[in-house]
């Protein structure tokens, strides 16, 4: 009788390919271009009404110069509200399907509009023009709302 496996070498070879898988998962974790964060109207703000909060992950090409960045993400909300008195804090997750390339810079913008127009502005709280992924950004973020100047 021919035997081309042994069983120890079928069990050895099970282990191996659930570590393998296992290290295929954590790769691909890291490469992740998943980002949670939080939108924060202040307190102090006038009340809105009927605002679209609309949050985009940007994949700018490092290798092309002057070219617009393409979306890797986009999330709209529709009628946003706030109330005087109390701080609006609105929960997101961008990108938790999508990978990133280690030599590209990302960044996530914030904008809220009423009637097509840009009222609305999320400052990150990490600073910059709201950089995260790679090279020591975030992949946590906050906003805090500012309303645009008349």
């Amino acid at each position: 009788m021919l035997r081309l496996f042994s069983p120890i070498a079928f069990v050895a070879l099970l282990i191996t390919a659930s570590w393998a898988s296992a290290a295929e998962q954590k790769e691909r974790a890291a490469h992740s271009a998943r980002v949670d964060g939080t939108f924060t109207i202040p307190a102090d703000h006038a009340a809105i009404d009927g605002m679209s909060l609309t949050l985009i992950l940007y994949d700018p090409d490092p290798t092309l110069a002057d070219a617009p960045a393409d979306k890797l993400d986009e999330l709209n909300l529709a009628n946003v509200s706030h109330q005087p008195g109390k701080a609006t804090v609105i929960n997101f997750t961008l990108g938790k399907d999508k990978t990133i390339r280690p030599d590209h810079r990302y960044y996530l913008s914030a904008r809220g509009y009423r009637d097509g127009k840009y009222v609305y502005y999320g400052n990150p709280a990490h600073g910059g023009i709201g950089r995260v992924l790679t090279e020591g950004n975030p992949i946590e973020v906050k906003f805090t709302g500012q309303r645009m100047q008349p």
